[in-house]
């Protein structure tokens, strides 16, 4: 892998996910499955790519280790399925990321996913999407627009636990 992925995705189970993107890669687009056994052991059980995913910089796996997202910032990404430490392609997700999505592991929100987005192709507006991981697709929960005044723009946020 390079220095060139962007976030990885993590579960409970002890699964590692790590997105490839192009930049110093000889493997740009590959994403690699790893299993961690909780000491110093990596072991690496499947790779994937698909010309629909480009090269994702972002990834997130759900607790139980069944489902992943993968995503860049062009709107290029996918719900993957985990079965058998194998990676399979379910369903294209489209969201315009402008930094790495949040994934969240209390409850109520426990296997979703934040991820603030920037539709420059279509309105030039930001929104900040809640939405639960699943095997069969991301199911978006809440969506709420975030207006652009006076040069400001959704660069960073993070989430603060009360």
């Amino acid at each position: 892998m390079s220095p060139a992925a962007s976030s990885i995705g993590t579960s409970q189970s002890g699964l590692i996910l790590v997105p490839n993107s192009s930049d110093y890669s000889e493997e740009p687009g590959v994403i690699k499955l790893f299993q961690f056994d909780g000491n110093d052991e990596f072991t690496l059980l499947d790779t994937f790519e698909d010309a629909l995913l480009d090269t994702p910089d972002y990834a997130v796996i759900n607790d139980e280790g069944t489902a992943a997202v993968v995503l860049n910032s062009f709107f290029k990404g996918a719900t993957l399925s985990i079965d058998e430490s194998e990676l399979s392609f379910v369903l294209k997700e489209n969201h315009d990321l402008t930094r790495p999505m949040i994934k969240l592991n209390i409850e109520p929100f426990k296997n979703h996913v934040i991820i603030g987005s920037f539709r420059s192709s279509n309105d030039e507006s930001v929104s900040i999407t809640l939405a639960e991981i699943t095997p069969d697709g991301l199911i978006e929960k809440s969506s709420t627009l975030v207006p652009l005044e006076d040069g400001y723009s959704l660069e960073s946020f993070a989430i603060q636990n009360d």
